[in-house]
């Protein structure tokens, strides 16, 4: 027996923008947040201020009257509180017996929603009372949170109906019908087994330029923020934007300094790309068959963060800021710029210094700052090392113990967290340092800083380290 339902698929508009601050301090207080920390997180989402920047050109700032900031780590978790005030109010709704779930004889009461972030699936039964009672959950969810749904892009599934009835369930919702398959968190959702051609959703013609993982190690727009921004098609495919010669794509308005810098990087990421005749094929880029292996996967699992790394920051001997910096650096959940730029904050995505796509293994490793930060260490402890990014730090990292492996470490952290500073001094406060060899110097600082906290061996072994760097500093810095 196939079964009917509604399937509901909600876009909501500019989300982060739009939240009400007063519905996010009476969730907390529902979660049982101490009105103590309620006042301090609404003194922290209030606080800020915004300034429009035309072409380059920042205007005055101004206070917010809504909405979480972009780019600031406690914002997801504030905004899962408001997802999980409507997942509440469903779930309510559902036990009241105004709204009826999905698959009742699987699941007791049957699967009102599915969320994630701000994805969120509604499934109820197809009946006018549950249509109306869940249209009005919906407004009145977004006048209390202040959120707003985008009933344009929002799509209604309707199972078990005729066309006839499907295209009145959408005019009932506001909202464009959609059909099986869809793609939700990245993979397709259908109501029946998948063709091989159906899974094949990313070939040229139907793979989005902007939107789908086709190239590099993330989507273009993530890449290149600036330009998806004012882009005039977001949903333009790969085929349509390799057509002739050069990239086919327009934009809303002509580019600035630093949207020409991102074209220029973006036409050549592309440059040597070639579209075959015919469909795409899934490869699995692990394995030089193209096909998946357990042996692959196992292997490039093993080259991530591991538990000893965690070990390693914890137990190390450093300022507790510096702990949370090195357990934010390898899960590149540092405020980069294009960490910034991928929360719609007020960045290009672009390094201050080289204008390349700034992420964590640009920073600390590939940057031309970096590059020299590591010929130093190479000169430093005699080696050769080359990292293009954590994983490949902490392989070479695993293969010390002890006194040496502690050394190391902390080495690593002293030249990140200079790295880290000198950065952030170009990008906020647009200064540069002098000379490279400025880097050596805060390099000894911060390890002559730290050194205190250590005894015995480590403490001799940090001490010979400041020695070798201001001797190599002496012969690098400038002369009067």
């Amino acid at each position: 027996m196939k079964l009917g339902g509604i399937l509901l698929k909600l876009d909501f508009e500019k989300a982060y923008d739009r939240v009400n601050w007063d519905f996010l301090a009476e969730v907390l207080r529902g979660k049982g947040f101490e009105e103590g920390y309620i006042h301090r997180i609404s003194q922290l989402v209030a606080g800020g201020q915004t300034a429009i920047s035309i072409n380059g050109v920042i205007g005055p700032f101004f206070r917010n009257k809504r909405g979480v900031r972009q780019g600031d780590p406690l914002s997801p978790l504030l905004f899962n509180f408001i997802g999980e005030a409507l997942s509440a109010i469903l779930s309510a709704a559902g036990r009241a017996g105004h709204i009826h779930g999905v698959v009742p004889h699987l699941i007791p009461g049957g699967i009102s929603h599915l969320q994630y972030a701000d994805d969120t699936l509604i499934l109820i039964q197809n009946s006018d009372e549950d249509i109306a009672n869940l249209k009005f959950l919906v407004m009145c969810f977004e006048d209390m949170s202040g959120l707003k749904i985008n009933y344009h892009k929002s799509e209604v599934i309707v199972m078990g109906q005729p066309t006839r009835v499907q295209n009145q369930v959408a005019n009932k919702l506001n909202c464009k019908l959609g059909s099986f398959p869809f793609i939700y968190l990245g993979m397709p959702i259908s109501d029946r087994k998948l063709t091989l051609e159906q899974w094949l959703f990313l070939d040229g013609n139907r793979t989005s330029f902007w939107l789908d993982w086709w190239l590099d190690s993330r989507p273009l727009n993530e890449l290149f923020p600036l330009l998806f921004a004012i882009c005039d098609d977001e949903s333009v495919s790969v085929a349509n934007a390799l057509q002739g010669e050069g990239l086919a794509i327009r934009f809303r308005r002509s580019l600035d300094q630093e949207g020409t810098i991102q074209w220029r990087n973006l036409c050549a990421l592309v440059e040597g790309v070639v579209l075959s005749p015919g469909l795409d094929q899934i490869r699995w880029h692990l394995d030089s068959s193209g096909s998946f292996s357990v042996k692959s996967l196992y292997f490039k699992l093993s080259q991530g963060t591991s538990v000893a790394h965690f070990k390693d920051m914890w137990e190390s001997k450093v300022p507790l800021k510096i702990k949370i910096f090195s357990w934010q650096l390898p899960l590149d959940k540092l405020p980069s710029n294009l960490q910034i730029a991928t929360r719609h904050g007020p960045s290009t995505g672009g390094c201050a210094l080289c204008g390349a796509p700034e992420d964590a293994s640009h920073i600390f490793f590939t940057c031309s700052l970096a590059q020299f930060a590591w010929a130093v260490l190479r000169q430093l402890l005699e080696c050769n090392w080359r990292p293009a990014n954590f994983p490949q730090f902490h392989a070479i990292l695993s293969g010390f113990a002890g006194y040496s492996r502690r050394i190391l470490w902390v080495l690593f952290l002293a030249q990140s967290w200079a790295l880290w500073t000198i950065r952030n001094k170009l990008t906020i406060d647009r200064k540069i340092i002098n000379h490279p060899a400025d880097f050596i110097y805060k390099f000894v600082i911060f390890l002559q800083l730290w050194r205190p906290k250590f005894k015995g061996m480590e403490k001799e072994g940090l001490c010979w380290m400041e020695r070798k760097l201001r001797e190599l500093y002496a012969s690098m810095k400038p002369r009067d």
